[in-house]
């Protein structure tokens, strides 16, 4: 072979060796290519890109700025009602609720239906059950209706947990059995023993909490402003109970992280909702009688309503500027990987002429809604798409490389990528539910935080 042969095939396995690489690089990085892809979901319940958007724009934000130039992201179109238990139900099986059999508050109390829901009654498979059906692994953290939790692969730390591990604190209580809130029940000794160590050190502590998440103590700001009781607004009663459960779940992501065997890893936290359902209190006192004198007469204009979420994102900036260090962490730890985020809340608020929120909203008036983020590999850069909560489920088990659910309501989001691969279907069945032991305490204690949200009466 003469020498000009010789460099010719040279060149062209050159050519060969880096085509080869370049495809065993897109085949680890795409969906149902050659590895598992690893997924973080992040709930943020009750976030609102009309709040979010304004402190993005004043630089206030820069990780949710980032997040956002960084992958695709939506206006989560959610659904009637928009109470919880259902929507985040709904995004967790890609199903409406006359499927899954969560269903609204309002309909429980009417028909007499044992409040608050257990995972039991759900009829249909969530998104960590059908995981587990094809072999995988998650680590589900305080997700809605997640009592008792399934027994999947992995690890599941249900919603009650945290409410069933501060009452332990108390002296009272301190003997009460709440191992049925975790899954595997392995997992409760050890989570407990260091769970009364950071308790023991102060971690929830009150004025630590408000100190460490550099936000202000709204039940002193509240006597100051208005001379009376915090304890007289229901949801400012429990205000102390909800930055427990916040400090709480910050802990088991902190925890589970480490362990680095799951497939998937979900976790809810109930802020920014919480404090929505009482944060314009804290507006300017001149501004807030303004608005309460406006809501009065008529419906807010389009003027009203910028101007208010203008005033409502700068009250709610501590909270949100305290979730940015969990998602700058998730981010990190999802670069590094070459995994998914997604990031995503189950409703917005709203002001309108029965005050600001999500439910009960005047006739007309669609509900807020949320938002959406993802992030990793093919995902487009900076790029809007239309999605429903419906589409959460279907788009995990597609960047999974899992056929989605045929019997679903949503789709994956197959236009957040940059390269698209066939869509296949099935339809899942298999239920982890376990028996669930009946609690009356721990039942009372979710009832009455649902009754100071307004979620039922």
């Amino acid at each position: 072979m003469n020498k000009r042969k010789r460099i010719a095939w040279i060149a062209l396995g050159a050519i060969a060796t880096v085509c080869l690489a370049f495809l065993a690089v897109r085949m680890i990085s795409r969906p149902g290519g050659g590895r598992k892809a690893r997924i973080y979901v992040i709930g943020l319940d009750g976030a609102t890109w009309d709040l979010l958007d304004p402190l993005i724009e004043q630089g206030k934000l820069p990780v949710f700025k980032k997040l956002k130039e960084n992958g695709a992201w939506s206006r989560l179109r959610t659904i009637n009602p928009t109470k919880s238990a259902v929507v985040w139900t709904s995004i967790a099986t890609g199903k409406s609720m006359l499927k899954h059999g969560i269903v609204d508050w309002s309909f429980v109390n009417e028909q007499k239906i044992q409040v608050p829901y257990s995972s039991s009654e759900k009829r249909t498979p969530s998104i960590w059950e059908m995981m587990d059906e094809k072999g995988r692994r998650s680590i589900v953290l305080g997700w809605f209706v997640t009592d008792p939790p399934d027994a999947v692969r992995g690890v599941m730390v249900s919603f009650s947990f945290a409410s069933a591990l501060l009452r332990s604190f108390s002296r009272k209580e301190g003997s009460r059995d709440f191992s049925d809130t975790v899954y595997p029940r392995a997992e409760f000794k050890g989570l407990l023993e260091y769970f009364k160590r950071v308790q023991h050190e102060g971690a929830f502590n009150y004025p630590r909490l408000v100190s460490e998440m550099g936000i202000p103590d709204y039940l002193l700001q509240y006597r100051e402003r208005y001379g009376e009781d915090p304890g007289r607004v229901p949801i400012l009663g429990v205000w102390r109970s909800f930055l427990v459960y916040n400090r709480v779940e910050d802990l088991l992501v902190d925890r589970y992280l480490k362990k680095d065997d799951y497939d998937l890893f979900m976790a809810y936290y109930r802020f920014p909702d919480v404090f929505y359902h009482f944060g314009t209190r804290f507006l300017e006192k001149e501004y807030h009688d303004r608005v309460n004198t406006l809501i009065r007469n008529r419906e807010p204009s389009a003027e009203d309503l910028a101007e208010f979420n203008l005033k409502m994102a700068d009250v709610s900036l501590p909270l949100l500027k305290d979730k940015e260090v969990l998602l700058e962490k998730i981010y990190d730890r999802a670069v590094k990987e070459n995994a998914y985020l997604i990031i995503l809340s189950d409703h917005g608020f709203q002001l309108t002429s029965k005050g600001y929120n999500h439910y009960g909203l005047p006739s007309g008036i669609p509900p807020p809604d949320g938002i959406l983020m993802i992030l990793g590999p093919d995902v487009k850069r900076n790029a809007e798409i239309q999605a429903t909560v419906y589409d959460i489920a279907p788009s995990i088990l597609y960047l999974n490389g899992l056929p989605v659910g045929r019997d679903m309501d949503g789709r994956p989001l197959l236009e957040a990528f940059t390269s698209k691969w066939p869509v296949r279907t099935t339809v899942y069945t298999k239920m982890k539910h376990q028996p669930r032991k009946e609690d009356r305490d721990r039942n009372r204690k979710n009832i009455e935080e649902l009754k100071s949200l307004g979620y039922i009466k």
